[in-house]
């Protein structure tokens, strides 16, 4: 099932789990608090939902999410951008986020077990703007501090940065994201226990 050597990898599945949900629910600033503190604000925000359930579905897109964060690090990391490599893979995945009002095909992530050329490119483009936001810290401050505060969040969504139309023509609605990636999920499973039923003992 985690078909993706960065995602059966991970160090620590559960503050792992914590950053790619938070990144994609517009929270970099309290990913930025650190792995620890990041895993008690996801832990506090989930027991604030009404009975919440980790379905097949879920599962996709979370390992869809883990391929977004891990190879939108892998991207960064290319530009050299000086530091702050965490923080920048943080923020650029939140503001594409709330660019595509959370509509980034996740489905196609885990299909093809890496993202469009389009939105790499997007990636690419994005994070530079959002390093020179987080060196901008007021009165010359901590970049790390300046990171965890929401108003870093407030300047990096105003920054005069628009989806290209490669990636607008990619997304894709909740419903049919969710709905893709629970019949995936299913077929695949199918063809597990079918392959179990029919090898030799």
């Amino acid at each position: 099932m985690f078909r993706d050597s960065s995602v059966s990898g991970w160090s620590s599945p559960s503050t792992d789990l914590a950053k790619f949900e938070m990144v994609w629910d517009r929270l970099p600033h309290l990913v930025s608090l650190g792995a620890q503190k990041c895993f008690r604000e996801f832990t506090l925000r989930l027991a604030d939902r009404a009975n919440p359930s980790v379905s097949q579905a879920y599962f996709v897109e979370l390992i869809a999410k883990a391929i977004l964060f891990h190879r939108t690090e892998k991207l960064v990391s290319t530009l050299r951008l000086g530091g702050y490599r965490a923080n920048v893979v943080a923020y650029v995945i939140a503001l594409l986020s709330d660019r595509s009002k959370r509509r980034l095909d996740l489905g196609a992530f885990w299909r093809h077990q890496r993202l469009s050329a389009g939105l790499e490119a997007a990636i690419l483009d994005l994070a530079p703007p959002v390093h020179a936001v987080l060196l901008e810290a007021p009165g010359h401050g901590n970049v790390t501090e300046w990171a965890k505060k929401p108003a870093c969040w407030d300047r990096v969504r105003g920054l005069d940065w628009q989806l290209p139309a490669a990636v607008t023509a990619e997304l894709t609605s909740a419903a049919s994201a969710s709905a893709d990636a629970a019949a995936m999920i299913t077929a695949e499973v199918s063809q597990i226990g079918a392959a179990g039923q029919t090898s030799p003992v």
